[in-house]
């Protein structure tokens, strides 16, 4: 029987669905937080937007079943009824009696803050089956996160009305099932061409099954359908299909030319006189600081807005002119709500007068704002240190072009080529949405043995992205250190 996630594999790639019930993977932390949250959301429209709604979930299948048959027969508001057709089967999230006419409002809830194609086909998918069992629907509500909406403990959504578009796509979903239907029982996996498809939001967790290694012309930056077309017309895939006569033929844009060319010729193109003169004129005491934050869909404090980012850690170093260093850090550990500890700290750390450095400085900078109109005693001074931003990530996108980048300037990225000695993957926290799902497993731990553990492994992480802006910086001046030498013994010579 499909159900309505091996819908949404199977829409994405029927392959996807092929390998997820021949050789199932376990969800990764990314997946289930998104699934995580869709539950919570979900669970969040029910008290607020349909209290009357009662839930038709009972044992086993063949409960669930019956109890929406029965909710249906006895026009009861109804959240999660299961249905069936024998060959498919859906999970509403809210079903609603409309008029005398026996028939239903369908009431669909995302953590998603815009209309997209995606949960119209997932919607159409669920339309066909109740249509099948003689649910007659005249309406469908599609809620989505309102991102405008302030939390003052009532709902966040705003609702869009969209039973026109899911009829007008009905019948090419119910294709879309049968075809994955056969999937099911298939003895191999179906044919399917890789692509953009593969990745997205939720990237297919079998990629391996179809990928080779390497770059792919879905890495050049900005790629538009139309010009993806042209190297699938020559039946090229990869960057190392392309030759120097493909790229003088393609109709690329200059930095799209540059970036293939980069990787096919395997150039390294390092500028170290222009990487060096950019940090120079920084005004020392340098400032170094990394923000974690947390966002999302259902805010936890008043004022807040959905997926409105809250601070919550921070690392500081403070390189002084004559070499030495502070160290600072902030971390919070409990539920309450952490941004008026966090800027009382912060505004202790930031008393230096100097450049802020940071790695993509507009987010520091935001956050810097946002607290500053949080907290007015301390405006003045996180304002002028937000003023004072200077970016490293600009700094790296003008000198530095290296093939072993793969055309991506994080730091993940970054560090393996001009820092190998620093890594992220020894750590247990390794990027910025493992900090934040961490984080909410931290503050909610009880353990205290396995609590300072979790806080140590927060700390590590961001403290290593702060080790890794000093220690770039460090390397650009030591280049212009070198080539102020070279020069001097040039002018002497």
């Amino acid at each position: 029987m499909l159900t309505q996630y091996q819908y949404k594999l199977g829409a994405q790639c029927p392959k996807q669905l092929y390998f997820h019930l021949n050789m199932k993977k376990p969800q990764s932390e990314m997946v289930q937080s998104l699934i995580d949250q869709s539950s919570e959301v979900k669970d969040y429209a029910w008290k607020h937007l349909y209290p009357e709604a009662k839930s038709v979930r009972s044992p086993g299948f063949i409960g669930d079943l019956m109890q929406s048959m029965l909710a249906t027969s006895l026009r009861n508001p109804m959240a999660f009824a299961r249905f069936s057709d024998g060959d498919r089967e859906v999970t509403c999230d809210f079903l609603l009696p409309y008029g005398e006419a026996q028939s239903w409002i369908l009431a669909e809830v995302r953590a998603g803050t815009k209309v997209t194609d995606v949960y119209l086909d997932e919607i159409a998918f669920k339309y066909t089956v109740l249509k099948s069992k003689g649910v007659h629907l005249a309406g469908i509500r599609l809620h989505l996160i309102d991102t405008s909406a302030e939390y003052r403990g009532k709902h966040v959504f705003k609702e869009v009305d969209v039973f026109k578009e899911v009829i007008s796509l009905a019948a090419q979903a119910d294709a879309k099932a049968n075809r994955l239907i056969s999937v099911l029982s298939d003895a191999e996996a179906p044919e399917c061409q890789i692509g953009r498809h593969c990745g997205g939001k939720t990237p297919c967790a079998y990629r391996d099954q179809c990928w080779d290694e390497g770059l792919s012309i879905w890495d050049i930056p900005f790629l538009s359908a139309k010009k993806e077309q042209q190297f699938l017309d020559r039946g090229i895939q990869y960057l190392d299909q392309i030759s120097t006569a493909d790229l003088a033929e393609l109709d690329l844009t200059e930095k799209q030319e540059q970036f293939v060319a980069t990787m096919i010729n395997k150039r390294i193109d390092i500028d170290m006189r222009g990487a060096a003169a950019d940090v120079d004129c920084w005004s020392f005491p340098l400032v170094y600081l990394d923000f974690e934050t947390d966002a999302r869909a259902i805010p936890v404090f008043d004022g807040v807005k959905p997926y409105e980012k809250i601070p919550f850690q921070y690392s500081i170093t403070i390189e002084h002119q004559d070499g030495s260093v502070e160290k600072k850090w902030y971390l919070h550990d409990s539920e309450d709500d952490p941004r008026p500890g966090l800027a009382a700290r912060l505004f202790e750390d930031l008393e230096v007068v100097g450049s802020l450095v940071s790695y993509y400085d507009s987010f520091e900078r935001s956050v810097l704002r946002k607290l500053a109109s949080l907290y007015p005693k301390y405006a003045t001074r996180f304002l002028s240190t937000a003023d004072r931003s200077e970016d490293l990530l600009q700094v790296v996108k003008r000198n530095i072009r290296h093939f072993e980048m793969g055309g991506s300037y994080s730091l993940k990225s970054v560090l393996p080529v001009l820092l190998p000695h620093l890594s992220y993957g020894d750590l247990e926290v390794q990027n910025g949405l493992q900090a934040q799902i961490h984080w909410r497993a931290l503050i909610q731990e009880s353990d205290r043995v396995a609590k300072l553990k979790m806080i140590r492994d927060q700390i590590e992480y961001c403290d290593l992205d702060v080790q890794a802006m000093v220690e770039l910086v460090d390397l650009f001046k030591s280049w212009g250190e070198y080539y102020a030498h070279q020069d001097a013994i040039s002018a002497s010579a």
